[in-house]
């Protein structure tokens, strides 16, 4: 057995009275969860699920807070483009924006974000991993 009395192999079937046991993990992970909570929640997914998006961010969480143009080089896509991402990201509380003169530069503004991608590469690539072995 696993913690918390999972069996180690559930194979095709899950028995009976293993479901009681999953609902209840899945209500304690949702129970908590306000609709506003929800709503905010796919609205900020939403916003990380574009892959120019994730190049943006991914440039600014490596090197700190940047110009547009240098974010735009950077993630390979044109000034045009890099700045209605960031204005996106922006407004979405993901970035935040300070003016220089007619410079914006940009940093990352929830502190969570590099640590939510970190997660979602580790998985990522446990999965690679797992499934170049089978």
């Amino acid at each position: 057995m696993l913690g918390g009395g999972l069996p180690q192999r559930l194979g095709t079937h899950v028995g009976q009275d293993l479901w009681p046991y999953v609902f209840e993990q899945l209500h304690g992970y949702m129970s908590d969860m306000t609709d506003w909570e929800i709503v905010a929640a796919a609205h900020r997914f939403a916003l990380l699920g574009d892959p120019t998006r994730l190049r943006i961010l991914h440039t600014v969480i490596e090197h700190g807070e940047l110009s547009v143009g240098a974010i735009a080089e950077a993630a390979g896509a044109s000034r045009f483009n890099t700045s209605a991402h960031l204005n996106r990201l922006a407004a979405g509380g993901l970035v935040a924006r300070r003016r220089e003169a007619s410079t914006v530069y940009y940093r990352v503004e929830d502190e969570s974000l590099p640590a939510i991608c970190e997660a979602v590469c580790e998985s990522l690539n446990r999965r690679r991993l797992a499934a170049a072995s089978l």
